[in-house]
């Protein structure tokens, strides 16, 4: 629910405490020595991806039926309405974050292995400050641009866009706060908290569907949902870190912090563009408003059935590959490998049945006056396969700190994408932007798996 930066827009394991096995054959250098016994990094890890997964999936279940009460509650023209504020949401809450929740996944886990204790309250605490002067400015652009953009979309966004820009900064803070509990680890809370809060919004909805929802009220129900999960995880950040007490370490350089976190900010920026349904503000100025809706709820259904898996681990694999970097750099190349065969278990088999059964379920959940978005929906678990196959390459450069090479390729896929939309959706509407996803998610899929080869020798598919 929210606007999400991209979260997009990941195995393997290993840290301070031990190594995970390696020899011939698992990309380690020849005669490399095997673990006796599974060492406590990995078994940590193990735990917390349990966790994780158990997470996204409640928390995946209880999003598609807040979905379906936000759509059922709206109806067709205010949900198209909706669509168009959350895209140009998700935009405006990626200046509020500038990258920094993937750079406390990314730095945190380094300040553990070192014992700097000083660094890791720096990460933090810088996360938190330059998110409020990120926000400050992305509300000023919201107040300037929120006759314009009614304009350009044909919908009166004059007061939900500022309104939802200062309901966004709690959605912000909740995001750097499950990146702290992800980056150690602390897995059992951060369910409870997810839970909880997506538990919150449905609740929360209901309520309001009673007294005739509007754009407004969905807006307030969804940053009252985020209110609770910070109360729940922020008075436990002493408990979790306990070791980032005292004077000890060398801190950590801000100009590092923002080197590696404002290219992921620009690179999920673009994949805004390439894997989120940003095709909704070119289908709102060329088509109908409800057009908008049923593209956007087609697109976000497929997109929350395959993604819960993938993204449950992502945040887990990026933190434990980076500590185990940190320590053994030829474990990447292992962590890589197995990430590509894990997400073929997790992907394939929930796409193909979408495939198969997803417009069926579009109809039952949405209700038939969003039929038309049916099929789209079908088209969408097969197309957006390739994005998921390309994520290990992605997380392997984010790990090297080469955020920049992902920039670029998906800045080739975003212009490909944005320039089919302009020229397909004027004719062929919503099947416009389907072809333009497709061909977009593809060539980008090739660029990353090339530029990887090249990163990573020694790559296998």
């Amino acid at each position: 629910m929210g606007a999400r930066g991209d979260r997009r827009p990941p195995g393997g394991a290993g840290g301070p405490h031990g190594r995970p096995p390696g020899g011939a054959g698992d990309g380690l250098p020849e005669g490399a020595p095997a673990a006796e016994e599974t060492s406590p990094v990995s078994r940590e890890v193990t735990g917390a991806m349990a966790w994780s997964l158990t997470a996204k999936l409640l928390v995946s279940l209880l999003a598609i039926g807040s979905n379906v009460l936000i759509v059922r509650g709206l109806g067709e023209y205010s949900y198209g309405v909706y669509s168009i504020y959350l895209n140009v949401a998700r935009f405006f809450s990626l200046g509020i974050g500038l990258g920094l929740a993937q750079g406390v996944l990314r730095f945190l886990p380094e300040m553990r292995v070192r014992g700097d204790a000083r660094g890791a309250r720096q990460v933090v605490c810088w996360a938190f400050v330059l998110q409020l002067g990120g926000w400050a400015v992305v509300l000023g652009l919201a107040w300037l641009l929120r006759g314009v953009l009614s304009d350009l979309q044909r919908a009166d966004l004059r007061t939900i866009l500022p309104l939802g820009t200062v309901l966004l900064i709690f959605e912000s803070f909740w995001t750097v706060l499950a990146s702290v509990y992800t980056a150690v680890r602390r897995m059992a809370w951060l369910t409870v908290a997810s839970v909880a809060q997506k538990a919150a919004l449905i609740g929360l909805l209901l309520a309001v569907a009673r007294a005739d929802a509007s754009v407004q009220s969905v807006l307030y129900v969804v940053a009252g949902s985020f209110v609770l999960g910070i109360l729940l995880l922020a008075p436990g950040l002493p408990r979790i870190l306990p070791w980032a007490r005292g004077p000890r370490g060398e801190g950590f350089a801000l100009r590092r912090n923002l080197g590696y976190a404002l290219p992921i900010a620009l690179s999920a920026l673009i994949n805004q563009i390439l894997w989120r349904s940003s095709d909704t503000l070119v289908i709102g100025y060329f088509r109908p408003t409800v057009e908008v809706g049923f593209y956007n709820a087609a697109y976000n259904l497929a997109q929350m059935v395959l993604e819960f898996a993938p993204l449950a681990v992502w945040p887990v694999v990026l933190a434990s590959l980076s500590e185990a970097h940190a320590v053994r750099p030829a474990d990447l190349l292992r962590g890589t490998r197995l990430y590509f065969r894990l997400l073929f278990i997790l992907v394939l088999p929930p796409a193909v049945t979408g495939l198969v059964l997803g417009g069926e379920a579009y109809r039952l959940m949405y209700g038939p006056g969003m039929s038309p978005g049916a099929p789209i929906c079908q088209a969408f678990f097969i197309v957006f396969l390739a994005g998921f196959f390309a994520a290990p390459l992605r997380m392997a450069l984010f790990v090297k700190e080469r955020a920049v090479t992902n920039l670029w390729i998906g800045a080739v896929g975003a212009a490909v994408k944005v320039a089919l939309d302009f020229l397909l959706i004027p004719s062929l509407g919503m099947w416009g932007a389907v072809w333009a996803v497709a061909a977009a998610l593809g060539v980008s899929g090739v660029l990353q798996y090339v530029v990887g080869r090249r990163e990573l020798p020694g790559l296998t598919v």
